[in-house]
């Protein structure tokens, strides 16, 4: 549809400047509309937390890592189950939780097993409850090769976790500066896994993000309704 838009559109949504770029061109004309999250949710809990981590048979001393992601390229699972292999190394207490379904799940599953992490390893399939799920998590990893936005990403945020993004995610993502991380592609699945290792550490005392930040950056989704519901008031209103 990208060759009509331009022409027969009216109005022009993005959720990032990448994806306005990515479907627009270099045709300007867009406003940028950020994807609202019930952010409550997801606010940091600890008797979720420990019911879940419970629930796997984890202990307060275990680390785990996190992904939420359709099973296809684009994910980059691949390369996270590397950097999983080399926080092994630096941490044999380290779990790996991967949230979703998709073509290549059979594949990333022989990778698990061929690098004998099968225990280690938590494939939980399609879920309605990801924002419990994130409570049991320790550091959120999203390797993508290319992201629209990346809303998962601002709902890890919004659960207080650290999170270790590629580069290749657009910036408006940020929420709090202090629970992200940016990496390139390019380092090596080692680098990838001493960066987590780092986050955890500095991240240790986990608490309530700040819910002022979260409103102030236009991800709340009672904001966003509201600015979405006074623009097509606004153009009836025109006509």
């Amino acid at each position: 549809y990208r060759l009509n838009i331009n022409k027969y559109a009216d109005y022009k949504f993005a959720c990032s400047n990448d994806a306005a770029k990515w479907v627009f061109g270099n045709n300007k004309e867009y406003i940028l509309f950020k994807n609202g999250i019930e952010y409550e949710k997801f606010l940091y809990n600890d008797k979720i937390r420990n019911k879940i981590r419970k629930d796997l048979g984890l202990s307060s001393n275990d680390i785990l890592i996190g992904h939420v992601g359709r099973f296809n390229k684009q994910k980059n699972h691949d390369f996270l189950i590397d950097v999983f292999k080399e926080l092994q190394k630096i941490n044999d207490n380290s779990y790996l939780m991967l949230v979703g379904k998709g073509v290549l799940e059979d594949l990333i599953k022989e990778k698990v097993t061929r690098y004998n992490l099968t225990e280690k390893v938590f494939f939980m399939g399609v879920r309605n409850d990801v924002y419990k799920l994130m409570q049991a998590m320790d550091v959120f990893v999203f390797p993508s090769i290319y992201e629209g936005l990346g809303i998962v990403v601002v709902e890890a945020q919004a659960a207080s976790l650290p999170c270790l993004v590629s580069n290749n995610v657009p910036k408006e993502v940020v929420i709090d500066p202090n629970l992200i991380d940016f990496a390139s592609l390019k380092d090596s699945p080692q680098k990838w896994a001493e960066k987590i290792m780092k986050l955890y550490k500095s991240n240790s005392n986990r608490k309530k993000i700040d819910i002022t930040n979260l409103k102030n950056s236009g991800y709340d989704i009672k904001t966003s309704s509201k600015k979405l519901q006074d623009f097509y008031l606004s153009k009836i209103s025109e006509y």
